[in-house]
Parts: C-alpha cells; structure tokens; sequence
C-alpha cells in the first residue's frame, strides 16, 4: 500500500461516514489483494461487501446502516447521492438517526423510487419503502452524513404503515419538544390515517397518541 494511496483513503475517512469503497481504493492505487492485507494486519476492517474502515477511527454510530446505504449504489459517489439521493433513510430508522421517540428497528428501512440494485441484506435486514424521496429540506435531509427524512415526513411514513399508536406518541412528542413541527401540523400529517387506530376526530388525534405513549392502558388508540 503506497503512502500516497493511504493518505487518500484516509481523507476519505474524515468523511461523516468513516467508510471508504472498494472502487475508492482501486482509485488511489489500492488493490483489493492489499485491503485483505491490511485487514489482516488489522489496520482495516470490512464493514461491508466492497466498503471499508479504519480501526483506529471512530466508528459512525450508525456505521451498519451506513454501510448498506453505501453498497445499494457503489457507481455513484457518496457526494452525488447525498446531493440528488437514490435512496433515503426513513420511516423508523430515521427517527432513530434522528434520536425521536422509543423505536428499536430490527431492520433498515429506506425509501427509493425503485429496488435498489444492491439490497444487502448480509450487511443488516433491509426494507425498500417504494416511493419518491421528495424534495431536500421539505423531505429529507443529511443528518449524521445520510440522507435521512424529515421528522414530518418520517411520521407521515410512519403513520402510513400502522405503527402503533404509542410508538408513533413518542416520536411526535419529541418532535413537538424539540420544535420541530407544531401540534396542528401534527394534525394535519395524522389526518389521512387516524382510522387506523379506531380513532374519528382529527383534532384529538395527537394528544390521543401522545397520552397513550405514557399511559399504558389509555383507552381507544391501540398500541
């Protein structure tokens, strides 16, 4: 491995995402023999098919989603699909990344307008959500180096998939906390989808879901 070809995968690694591809590599001059060496030196470890990290940086927090994020579209750089994303995080995982509500997804769930040609499921279980990533800023945004929804589009997908009613309380309580929507566009994103928890009256929809993610037997709104 030639210093030259280190240091570019080093400033590779000062990227939000820490990961660099195989293709990177092969970029600087750094064959896939030479990253299976450094691997066994234990100066690299391989976090995915064809992505790549240094062991002694710091990890992304959410380096295994980051990683499957990355494999769906190795041809495109990181920079290109992070200014016109084929594929965002979303629905429960973006309001993990986004440290909203008591979720604890067991798989990645994204949002594409088709099934990414990669879907590695070898790296972490992955769900493609069918459908348009909407616009920066009003959909989605880069957040911990991903492009990751919105906390209102990320409840409005949510709620489109029935998740429980006090699962999405808490993550439209924080929300409201944190000042990131208010109650009545709470309202306006719950509207379409309240028969989905037994419930008739939009403008009670909220404070309905909200109590009953602190109060375990709250009547009315499944759980």
């Amino acid at each position: 491995m030639t210093r030259s070809g280190w240091a570019q995968l080093r400033h590779l690694a000062e990227d939000d995402l820490h990961l660099f591809s195989t293709g990177q590599a092969r970029a600087a001059g750094i064959s896939r023999s030479e990253l299976t060496a450094a691997v066994e030196r234990q100066e690299l470890w391989q976090a995915a098919p064809d992505v790549w990290a240094f062991t002694d940086v710091e990890m992304n927090p959410y380096e295994g989603w980051a990683a499957a994020w990355m494999t769906m579209n190795l041809k495109t750089s990181i920079e290109e699909r992070r200014r016109t994303p084929d594929v965002v995080i979303s629905h429960d995982a973006a309001a993990v990344i986004r440290e909203l509500g008591t979720l604890a997804p067991r798989v990645l769930t994204v949002t594409a307008p088709i099934t990414p040609a990669e879907v590695p499921a070898s790296v972490s279980a992955v769900v493609v959500e069918i459908g348009d990533v909407g616009v920066e800023g009003v959909d989605w945004t880069i957040c911990e180096g991903l492009p990751v929804s919105t906390p209102k589009r990320l409840i409005a997908d949510l709620a489109a998939v029935n998740t429980e009613g006090s699962h999405l309380g808490t993550v439209i309580e924080e929300a409201i906390v944190d000042n990131l929507l208010t109650h009545d566009e709470a309202t306006d994103i719950l509207r379409p989808h309240i028969h989905r928890w037994g419930l008739t009256n939009p403008d009670t929809a909220v404070d309905l879901l909200i109590n009953a993610s602190v109060e375990p037997n709250y009547p009315n709104v499944p759980r």
